[in-house]
């Protein structure tokens, strides 16, 4: 049933590129409740027949590979700890704040220019950011109010600088691996 809406919105793009942009964000709105919704109700199945909390388990939400251009709902997604984005058309992480809990986030390949955004999410202790479009250091500034350990930005027009490794490191008090390297 998914699929046939999906088929649809990409007849209405062909038929009507002037609101092309409208029926992607909707696609990307309608794919995330779903997945969402699907994920909640996956956790409320659990031995102790209470209202699932998302907090039993590590169980990833993957929207890898969806066709993703924006992100809502972050406030839905709170208790998510590990989170797949990539391979979508994502250019900003506006919101991503929310997600307080988010230990592990995959954003590689898509369209993203800064890594603000991700302020918020005191916990974020692994981030792949790799094969993007951050080319200025100040993009990865916002590490300095996370703890990650281990980030990778391979791919990125940020990592063709000399003082890459340097800045990032400084960027990221807590930083144990850079692109799949001990520091």
């Amino acid at each position: 049933q998914i699929q046939e809406v999906r088929e649809m919105l990409v007849r209405l793009c062909q038929v009507d590129p002037m609101r092309s942009s409208f029926y992607r964000d909707y696609w990307s709105r309608l794919l995330l409740e779903t997945a969402i919704t699907s994920w909640w109700s996956r956790d409320s199945c659990h031995d102790n027949n209470t209202p699932g909390d998302g907090y039993h388990d590590n169980t990833p939400l993957s929207l890898s590979r969806k066709y993703l251009t924006r992100i809502v709902h972050h406030d839905y997604m709170f208790a998510v700890r590990v989170l797949d984005l990539s391979g979508n058309s994502l250019t900003t992480l506006a919101g991503f704040g929310a997600l307080r809990t988010l230990e592990r986030l995959d954003i590689s390949s898509n369209r993203i220019t800064t890594l603000e955004g991700l302020e918020g999410c005191g916990n974020l202790r692994s981030l792949d950011a790799g094969c993007n479009c951050i080319c200025n250091p100040c993009g990865v500034l916002v590490c300095t109010k996370c703890r990650i350990e281990s980030l990778v930005l391979r791919g990125n027009p940020l990592c063709e600088s000399e003082m890459y490794p340097g800045c990032v490191k400084d960027s990221c008090p807590m930083l144990c691996t850079l692109d799949g390297m001990d520091l």
